[in-house]
């Protein structure tokens, strides 16, 4: 049997108390650790109005007066959820332009996006309207669509289809898919012959 020298004793003892230690360190922690309740992360704050009513100006002169029965803004404050929107007035040059009806409009406040469903109509003072399930809205394109269908009545002239894209700054509409056009002739001009054509 070969005897440990002093500092291969010495060595081994400190490492045997240096993992002791270690252990002691460990168990210290981890028992910290489930002694103390969890922290639970505090529920996000929510943003939610009744019965609101809401107008938007620009240089004074309104944009938009919205009435809703509930608007609720998401925690992270980037959409805004407004519920049964009874009446709003959409203003162009200080002037009522549009009327909007909808059960729903939902809002990405970072994008100006929007999808409004349910029982959307729009009317304009004129009496024109317009009657669909679903509106959306890209900002990023300037494009408004009713990709579920829609109904409207301009003048005289009443149409329904499938799907309607309108661009907004082309002001370009695009329609597909069984388009029914109904025109009233009776209001359009005749056409007139060309005067670099002779008989």
């Amino acid at each position: 049997m070969v005897r440990a020298s002093p500092l291969w004793r010495w060595a081994s003892w400190a490492l045997v108390m240096v993992a002791l230690a270690g252990a002691g360190y460990l168990w210290a922690v981890r028992s910290a650790r489930t002694d103390q309740p969890a922290a639970v992360p505090p529920a996000p704050v929510r943003l939610e109005a009744q019965q609101t009513r809401l107008v938007v100006r620009h240089e004074g002169r309104p944009q938009v007066d919205l009435q809703a029965q509930r608007v609720e803004v998401s925690p992270d404050l980037m959409s805004a959820t407004l519920e049964d929107v009874r009446r709003a007035v959409v203003f162009r040059e200080g002037q009522e332009f549009l009327y909007v009806r909808a059960r729903r409009i939902v809002l990405n406040r970072q994008t100006q996006n929007f999808v409004a469903t349910g029982g959307v109509e729009v009317t304009s003072p004129k009496g024109d309207w317009l009657k669909a399930p679903e509106l959306v809205y890209h900002n990023d394109r300037a494009v408004l669509s009713f990709p579920r269908g829609v109904e409207f009545q301009l003048g005289k002239t009443r149409a329904r289809v499938r799907s309607l894209r309108y661009f907004v700054k082309q002001d370009v509409v695009e329609m597909d898919g069984g388009v029914d056009l109904q025109l009233d002739v009776r209001e359009l001009s005749s056409p007139q012959p060309s005067p670099t054509v002779r008989p």
